[in-house]
């Protein structure tokens, strides 16, 4: 299904977001258009990423649930929503996520189109008790 959007290329549900109006966000994901999860701005941004900035964790996680192959979209930059998470210094919810979800979990070894895995930023500009714990999360994934 086709969304109609601005300039900016949003569609609703980026605009549903854009206002942290997570009914709209939630009735657009039951009315059948899940695939406005999908759906990329002019910066290769879905409206998961626009959840990840802004740091709307309860709904993140609700569209988690509902569309979870929305976590394996990568901006136009290769960053997933684990790297825009700690762009965006959102580390506490980027732990949730991981705790939360086995799917995001396998993120974090992801690399950017810098190169640079979640583990690597997560290690160069977090505290200590951030990289350990990304670290244990990250150490089965690195055994594999």
């Amino acid at each position: 299904m086709a969304f109609a959007v601005n300039h900016q290329e949003l569609c609703p549900m980026h605009m549903a977001v854009e206002n942290n109006e997570c009914g709209i966000v939630m009735e657009l994901l039951s009315n059948e258009t899940q695939n406005s999860c999908f759906q990329r701005d002019r910066e290769g941004r879905n409206p998961v990423h626009y959840m990840a900035m802004r740091g709307y964790e309860d709904m993140l996680f609700a569209v988690l649930r509902t569309c979870p192959e929305s976590a394996k979209i990568l901006t136009d930059r290769g960053e997933n929503i684990l790297h825009v998470c700690l762009k965006y210094s959102h580390e506490e919810m980027m732990m949730k996520l991981i705790t939360e979800f086995d799917f995001v979990r396998k993120l974090i070894q992801q690399r950017d189109y810098d190169g640079k895995s979640v583990f690597e930023l997560a290690d160069s500009s977090l505290g200590p008790e951030v990289v350990s714990a990304v670290y244990v999360f990250s150490k089965p994934i690195l055994n594999s």
